[in-house]
């Protein structure tokens, strides 16, 4: 039987590398408070886990290409 809080949701924030330090911190807050609303539901089978803002392609290539498993959990 497969464990779903093994499993991570990640949330992740994109935007353009435009802005000043303080608009990208709010968008961090923001986004950790909807990781940590989400976490707070009892009925969410998985772990829900904040990112941090990622700014360019690269950035979100490099981050998704190191943590995603060669194996989804439909495969296992």
């Amino acid at each position: 039987m497969i464990d779903p809080k093994q499993y991570e949701v990640w949330i992740l924030m994109g935007t353009r590398p435009l802005y000043d330090p303080k608009p990208l911190e709010m968008v961090a807050e923001h986004t950790r408070g909807i990781a940590a609303a989400l976490g707070v539901f009892t009925s969410m089978l998985v772990r829900i886990v904040f990112k941090p803002v990622l700014t360019t392609p690269d950035a979100i290539r490099d981050l998704v290409s190191k943590r995603i498993p060669r194996k989804t959990a439909l495969e296992r």
